[in-house]
């Protein structure tokens, strides 16, 4: 890669996923990218996540289809079930229809997986500084100068 394009890097505030997939995405177009996490450590609470289309479309743009597809759960159906009656309302079959409608699968992931899939990635980039206990507690934006 060529050299970065940003004498000062993107500052992303928050070591989450979509902090770390905003950095990835910097870092994919050429720029320096400084990842401030408060905690001590980058890690993720919670349970599962689902993943649609949209969000397949940027794993293959930013070359993590394949390390997601290793942790994620490709559902058969999605099966949508009255909360009252417990009786299904409607199915949506996931397979090869419809992934030639939409380009992309439907999947679930636990979101720890999910992090450290991002997270690996971001460490492999000589463009992104990881940074943990570090909290940021104002931001104070100026318009860009002519020339800068």
């Amino acid at each position: 890669m060529s050299a970065p394009r940003n004498a000062k890097p993107v500052v992303v505030a928050g070591g989450g996923i979509g902090g770390l997939a905003a950095a990835l995405a910097f870092a994919r177009k050429g720029l320096r990218v400084r990842i401030l996490e408060q905690a001590d450590a980058f890690g993720e609470v919670g349970a599962g996540i689902q993943l649609g289309p949209n969000v397949f479309r940027m794993f293959d743009i930013l070359g993590l289809t394949e390390a997601v597809s290793r942790y994620a759960v490709f559902p058969e159906n999605l099966i949508m079930l009255d909360a009252i009656t417990d009786q299904e309302v409607t199915r949506i079959p996931l397979g090869e229809g419809f992934r030639a409608k939409f380009k992309h699968p439907y999947a679930l992931i636990y979101r720890p997986d999910l992090l450290n899939v991002l997270l690996e990635a971001c460490g492999r980039s000589d463009l992104i500084a990881l940074e943990t206990s570090q909290k940021v507690v104002a931001v104070d934006e100026h318009p860009r100068m002519q020339g800068e």
